[in-house]
């Protein structure tokens, strides 16, 4: 079986995109960017977006990975 990914939190309105991969892994320390969350983001992850409004165009070019 394929080892399982890291979850990433991503907040656009209190996240802060300079936080690293392993602060993410928290919904307490989340990213603010989904860009950001994929640019940390392997095969198997989970992003995670918190309830609100990000404003990006996004393109998922990382195989496997979900985002919610």
């Amino acid at each position: 079986p394929a080892p399982a990914g890291t979850t990433l939190y991503v907040d656009c309105a209190r996240g802060d995109d300079a936080r690293s991969k392993a602060q993410a892994d928290s919904p307490v320390t989340p990213l603010r960017t989904i860009a950001q969350a994929l640019a940390y983001a392997s095969t198997g992850d989970v992003i995670v977006v918190q309830p609100g409004t990000c404003t990006a165009t996004v393109t998922i070019d990382v195989p496997g990975v979900t985002l919610r």
